[in-house]
């Protein structure tokens, strides 16, 4: 008798162990990266741009970007985002060619580009 007991409690251990270990249906995990975009954000000390600037990246269609005012303690404001990697941009206000150069931006940068 007292062996059937100890079969029993054996095969119970065994049977209890593989039922807490085993996998559950339906929970996954999941990890994510930060994506691959950087921003660009116009900045100037005085607030000459008012209706903002036309910009153009790697000539694509232009859009209007609003220009923010740089303060002593930092930067908040307008930003867009644009793929890492190397861009030509070119930046006019009035029809007047502001800027025009090449920039690089790596992953999660702001780039700021300071206005004259």
């Amino acid at each position: 008798m007292r062996s059937f007991f100890s079969k029993i409690t054996v095969f119970a251990i065994i049977l209890c162990s593989t039922y807490l270990t085993s996998c559950k249906v339906g929970m996954t995990s999941e990890s994510r990266g930060k994506p691959q975009e950087a921003l660009l954000q116009f900045i100037q000390t005085q607030t000459e741009y008012r209706d903002g600037v036309e910009v153009t990246i790697d000539n694509n269609t232009p859009f209007i970007a609003k220009v923010d005012k740089q303060k002593k303690m930092g930067v908040r404001g307008n930003v867009y985002t644009i793929p890492v990697g190397r861009h030509w941009i070119t930046v006019k206000s009035e029809g007047n060619t502001i800027i025009k150069k090449e920039i690089f931006t790596s992953s999660q940068e702001t780039k700021q580009i300071s206005l004259p």
